[in-house]
């Protein structure tokens, strides 16, 4: 009975000294050993964060890759960051897009109330490349810069209104410059 008060005594002792080191003032051995071991785990932040409602996170698609793919992936990566840091000269010679070729677009979506939905104004793309979106890239080839044209895509991923991906919707698109990289 006597050393069962004692063991919570002591108990009793190491959380007072331990919520009182957690102020800063270390008075004796164990509370300075009690405090050390609390600030190690981070029992003292004062700044505890909450994690977000997980239980809403529903099945996540993780995709595996082979190595060939990866590097495949990572080489576009590293192409589109050079391309990002580069600088670009406008093609005066010819003004009919070609694939490969860098070009700046603006383009818009309409919804079947010709309202404008998204709109994007000088997008810089490489035409075929696939980086921005393939569908987009591929009916470019052969516009005309300076003229506008319509035509009716899906939405993809990578719109800020996400209430549009995957609808197919008339996107009004005007080539503004056909350009080449330069370093």
């Amino acid at each position: 009975m006597i050393r069962n008060r004692i063991i919570y005594v002591g108990i009793l002792l190491i959380l007072l000294t331990s919520a009182y080191g957690c102020r800063g003032q270390q008075t004796n051995y164990m509370n300075q050993v009690t405090s050390n071991y609390l600030k190690q785990y981070n029992v003292c932040n004062s700044k505890m964060e909450k994690l977000g409602d997980y239980e809403e996170i529903e099945n996540i698609d993780i995709q595996v890759l082979s190595e060939e793919e990866m590097n495949l992936a990572m080489e576009k990566r590293i192409v589109e960051e050079l391309e990002n840091a580069s600088s670009f000269e406008i093609v005066h010679e010819r003004n009919e897009v070609q694939k490969g070729d860098f070009v700046s677009i603006t383009f818009s979506v309409y919804n079947e109330k010709n309202e404008e939905m998204n709109h994007v104004s000088k997008q810089i793309l490489k035409v075929g490349a696939g980086y921005y979106d393939e569908q987009l890239e591929d009916v470019l080839v052969g516009k005309v810069v300076g003229k506008t044209y319509t035509e009716k895509l899906i939405v993809p991923p990578n719109v800020l209104r996400k209430e549009l991906v995957g609808k197919e919707e008339n996107f009004k698109i005007v080539v503004n410059s056909i350009m080449e990289c330069c370093q």
